[in-house]
Parts: C-alpha cells; structure tokens; sequence
C-alpha cells in the first residue's frame, strides 16, 4: 500500500513534540524559602520542597526534555534524555539556611544613679526615706540582701520597688532620731547606708560600684525670745496714754479700757530654721485688781502689726485671733501655743523687724460699774521660749 508522504511527516511531528513535553517538566518547582528566626533565639530555616520530576515522555525518540530549573537553595535538574524523551530529573531541594535571630547578650554592669539622702545631707528629717534609683531593674531579692546600714538595718525598715524594678525605696519602721542640743551648737546624729556588689541587675551583672551614703540628722535646738520694752506695755482707750511699767488689761474706775501689748524679739533666731516645734508664749500675771475675769468675759490673744504704743495700735485689727489666754485670777506665769504665728512671723522676718506681736484685750470693753477690774502683767517676765529643728 502506498503511503503518501505528507502522512509520513506528520507522525515523525507528533512524536517529536510529545518527546518534548516529555523532558520539559523536569525541575520545576522552586525551593521554599528558609524559615524566620524566632524572637530571642537563632533557627535554623527548613530546607525548601524538592522540585517535581519531569513525567517520562513516550514515543519515538525526540529531542530530550530541557534540564530543570534549579530550586532555591538547589542544583539544577538534569536534562532530560534524548532517547525515548525520558524525563529530565527534577531539582534537589534546597536547604536553606535561617538567619541567627535574637538579642545581644547583655554584660553591662548596673551603677546607682541616684541615692536619697544624698551623701553629705544635713538636716535630715525624721521621716526620712532611702530612695535608691538604679541604672537598669534589678534582680529585686538579690539587691535587698546587699543592702547595708548599720543605723537603719534591713531589719527595721521596709523595702519596696516601683513597676519597672528599678527604683528601691527604704522606709524605716521608726522615725529617725534627732540630736536635742538644746542652746548649744553640736551637730546632729549620723547615718549611713550603702548597696553592696552582691547586687545585680536581670542578666545576673553585678553593681558596678558600692558607693557608702551618709547623712546627718536635723537637730533639736531650743531659744528663749526676749520683749522689746519699747513696744510692749498698755494703751487705754479714751486719751490713748500709754505705758510700759506695766501690762493692763480691764477698765478703770471711769470705765476706760486697758489693752496690753507684747512685742517679741525674734532677731535671735538663726537662719536656715526647719521647722518650729514649738512656740510658747508666757508672761505672768502679777496682780488681779477687781472682777475682770466675771464681768469682763474671756482675756482673749489676738496678733496683730504696730509700730507704736498709741492709739493707732490700741484700734489695729487684729491679724487673727488666737483664742482665749486665760480665764483665772491665779498669780502665776500664762502661756499660750503661737507656733503658727512665729513660724509665719519667722518667715517674713526682714519685712517685719524681726518683731512678733500680739494683743491682750477682754471680750467685755467695761462692764460700766465705775470700779476698776484689771489684770497687770509682768512685761520682764514675756518671753516666747521655742523648739525648733536646725540643719
């Protein structure tokens, strides 16, 4: 049987084209990426998948299948062979490598950056509490153990720290003791405290340095406040003569009042006072003329500013009443608490003179008997005697 050419050609296509197909598949696929390190540590990436063999070409022999694409990571896939169109070899997989992840290991030591009372503080009040700032947070149980104090042991106090762990703040279980000195100039009592180099940081790092903090303790000292003659004694109400022999407080037998007055000298004082423990001002009564104290109501003591005895003090109003100072007849020395006024009066010191000043008057003018009913007072005898803590 004849065949006719073209018939013949068209086979010998075929073949060849399925030859082809047969080798092009092989190698594919592309490795997979290498894995992402994970947070803290170094991974090593997976390998990517192996690429896909070529599937086997059938038929007559063609040309052989193109050599595979390299996977990531892999070699190449071989060509595919000529003969019979066998398939070309897929690509190896890759075996990628992941990169070294995590943070740089810390081998930085910690150091305070700050300790309160600061070394060398003076004047340190009772309340004191020990506030050491670190440079990074601590290993808390580790750095309590360091602490060190042989005035304030870790035994009386408390310790705490702030959210991020790097504040320790010490408070004693009892107040801090002040030195009572009393007139003379001896310094307070001293304290030390210091964080060891057994302390350390998260890392395990020891503290850098174990610097020793010392203070000193404010001091109780005590004064006794000397009168101003000059400005202290009586001023009666109707021609507003004064005096300074004395100090009156009541009417007379023509029904005029006496108010007294007493005026303090606080130049004495030192500067750089902490704070006023107590004040108290005291005179004594030396004489009871009458019934002051029954018709005449409460001996009150008001503050007040004058620069004279004379009628413009006699009608000052006064800054604030302190209330009542006596309501006895007794002969002996009154006082009264006027710490909020001297430690007011001790801070505007240069805009007053130095001076502090009060009013001694009954709530009851006169009671209009035509008798005199008096309290005399013993102007040498004033005097504010006061505690105060110094640095």
């Amino acid at each position: 049987m004849r065949v006719r050419a073209s018939s013949v050609l068209s086979l010998v296509s075929v073949g060849l084209l399925v030859a082809a197909c047969g080798g092009s598949d092989g190698g594919s696929s592309v490795g997979g990426e290498g894995a992402t390190a994970g947070v803290g540590g170094s991974a090593a990436g997976s390998g990517g998948d192996a690429g896909s063999g070529g599937s086997s070409g059938s038929g007559n022999a063609g040309s052989g299948g193109q050599a595979g694409s390299a996977g990531a990571g892999g070699d190449a896939g071989s060509a595919g062979s000529a003969v019979g169109g066998s398939a070309g070899n897929g690509g190896s997989a890759g075996a990628a490598s992941g990169g070294t992840g995590g943070v740089e290991e810390d081998t930085t030591p910690p150091r305070i950056v700050e300790a309160l009372p600061a070394d060398g503080a003076v004047g340190v009040r009772d309340d004191a509490k020990i506030v050491i700032t670190f440079s990074e947070p601590m290993d808390q149980a580790a750095t309590e153990a360091a602490y060190e104090s042989p005035d304030i042991p870790a035994g009386q106090a408390a310790m705490e720290w702030n959210a991020a762990g790097d504040v320790l703040t010490i408070t004693p279980n009892a107040p801090l003791k002040y030195r009572n000195v009393g007139i003379k100039d001896l310094p307070g009592f001293e304290f030390a405290y210091k964080i060891n180099t057994t302390a350390t940081d998260l890392a395990g790092n020891a503290l850098e340095t174990d610097p020793e903090y010392h203070f000193t303790g404010a001091r109780l000292r005590t004064a006794a406040l000397k009168p101003v003659p000059a400005l202290t004694g009586f001023v009666e109400g109707a021609n507003f003569v004064a005096g300074g022999s004395a100090i009156l407080v009541g009417d007379a037998n023509d029904n005029r009042e006496y108010r007294g007055f007493l005026t303090v000298d606080m130049s004495t004082l030192p500067d750089g006072v902490l704070e006023f423990e107590e004040a108290k001002l005291r005179v004594e009564q030396v004489q009871v003329i009458g019934t002051p104290y029954v018709g005449h109501g409460n001996l009150t003591l008001q503050e007040v500013d004058f620069a004279a005895l004379d009628k413009t003090s006699f009608s000052a109003p006064a800054l604030q009443s302190l209330g009542q100072f006596t309501h006895f007849d007794t002969l002996v020395e009154k006082s009264k608490d006027v710490t909020s006024v001297l430690e007011a009066d001790y801070t505007n010191r240069a805009a007053l003179g130095d001076l502090c000043q009060f009013r001694l008057q009954f709530d009851i003018a006169s009671d209009f008997d035509s008798s005199s009913d008096r309290a005399n007072f013993s102007p040498s005898t004033l005097g504010i005697d006061v505690t105060y803590l110094a640095e």
